[in-house]
């Protein structure tokens, strides 16, 4: 399996598939292969989309309305190969393939350092795997630089969050000159080192972003 990440999203696109499940004896082989296909799609729904969700007890999404599952053009293009022994018992096939879609997806986003526990893998909790690797970066990268450097610390400070990809991080001089500190407060830059809290009550504060 081979997935992309939106990072800004935290959507994950499975991009491809290759299953392929022991059939032992095969009778009805075109039967045996939309059975196996279709497989596939429910282990996708399983690892992305499906979940059952309850309110004081009752289930709030009985419906194929409420109830999430994929649709065509959330399915990959994939390969789902039947194998075959010489001599092999005849076998039920059922959902086979079905429950090593999900951790394989989740092998493929651990591999990423987007590891998760939780189905279905919703964008909200991608989202924040990636804050977790992007701390864990942080961390790992401030440690390394902290070893025998005569940087002040809120220079080392800005150089590692630079490094990870962060490049709005600026030094401030604290008197409101340089601009660094710069935010939109109701869409008019202020600077946030002089800015008293109350003044900023009911505003709407966004930030002024360069690289």
């Amino acid at each position: 399996m081979r997935v992309a990440v939106d990072e800004e999203t935290g959507v994950v696109e499975i991009v491809d598939i290759a299953a392929s499940v022991y059939a032992g004896r095969v009778v009805d082989a075109s039967r045996a292969a939309l059975q196996n296909d279709g497989s596939v799609v429910m282990g996708i729904g399983a690892a992305l989309y499906e979940s059952i969700q309850f309110s004081d007890g009752y289930i709030t999404n009985a419906n194929m309305g409420d109830y999430q599952v994929p649709a065509f053009r959330d399915i990959p293009a994939f390969s789902a190969e039947l194998r075959e022994s010489a001599g092999g018992e005849i076998h039920g096939l059922g959902e086979t393939a079905l429950p090593l879609i999900p951790p394989a997806l989740g092998n493929a986003l651990q591999s990423l350092g987007l590891g998760q526990t939780e189905m279905p893998i919703h964008p909200e909790r991608v989202l924040e795997a990636l804050d977790r690797r992007d701390a864990m970066m942080i961390t790992a990268h401030a440690q390394r630089r902290e070893r025998g450097s005569s940087q002040p610390a809120a220079t080392r400070c800005c150089s590692t969050l630079r490094r990870a990809g962060l490049c709005s991080v600026r030094l401030s001089c604290g008197v409101g000159v340089c601009g660094a500190c710069t935010c939109l407060l109701d869409g008019e830059p202020v600077s946030t080192c002089l800015l008293l809290a109350p003044l900023a009550d009911g505003a709407v504060v966004g930030r002024s972003r360069v690289s």
